[in-house]
């Protein structure tokens, strides 16, 4: 479980990445690739904006039933301790009533 919750987070760091690239490394990228000198980098950006989005939802489906199983382990958790509290107040009600 651990590789995909890196995964979802590598695919949104690299799409930050390409956004970033997009925005500010323009100069660079004419630099290290002289070929593309001219040319748009639009497919940078998108690609980057995809690469985001898939990340995202990725993490989103992945951990979607994770997530719901401990929202229900914690409002179990809250349900036992209401019946214990509710159960100890009324014993202490029916030994004061027995005094």
């Amino acid at each position: 479980m651990k590789v995909q919750f890196i995964l979802s987070w590598i695919l949104r760091g690299l799409g930050v990445l390409a956004v970033l690239v997009y925005f500010f490394g323009a100069t660079q990228i004419g630099e290290w690739f002289p070929g593309l000198i001219g040319k748009s980098l639009n497919p940078v950006f998108y690609t980057g904006i995809a690469l985001y989005v898939v990340g995202a939802v990725y993490y989103r489906i992945l951990f979607k039933k994770e997530r719901k199983q401990q929202i229900q382990e914690h409002l179990e958790e809250k349900a036992k301790a209401a019946l214990k509290k509710n159960a100890s107040s009324s014993e202490d009600d029916s030994n004061e009533e027995s005094v």
